[in-house]
């Protein structure tokens, strides 16, 4: 498994929107198999979940994206899980390598409302 944790600040729904194209335009194999939304209190909570194929791996591997929402606050976690071979699971290559597909837009995202 690989995960990665990451506080920023804008527009809740514009950054949605952002990542979802973003990550389907990052793989071509990526596939977004569900997602939710919901909002308790004043918090909205947004899971996406996303699955693509690892050839090097010849496996499956899949992403959950947590994403809160409090006033200005974006807080998102990600995990990946799968693509690993063999009864250890030792590789994580593919997970590793999925999870970047989800870095990149988001790192460039915190970049741009810096400027």
């Amino acid at each position: 498994m690989a995960s990665y944790h990451q506080c920023l600040t804008g527009d809740f729904h514009d950054f949605i929107g952002y990542l979802e194209q973003s990550l389907k335009d990052g793989s071509s194999s990526l596939e977004i198999v569900d997602k939710q939304n919901t909002i308790i209190n004043d918090v909205e909570c947004f899971i996406l979940i996303c699955e693509r194929y690892s050839l090097l791996n010849n496996s499956w591997v899949s992403m959950n994206i947590t994403i809160l929402h409090y006033q200005e606050k974006i807080e998102l976690f990600a995990i990946t899980a799968g693509g690993s071979t063999g009864l250890l699971r030792i590789d994580g290559y593919g997970e590793d390598t999925f999870l970047r597909t989800l870095i990149r837009p988001v790192e460039d995202y915190i970049r741009f409302q810096n400027d």
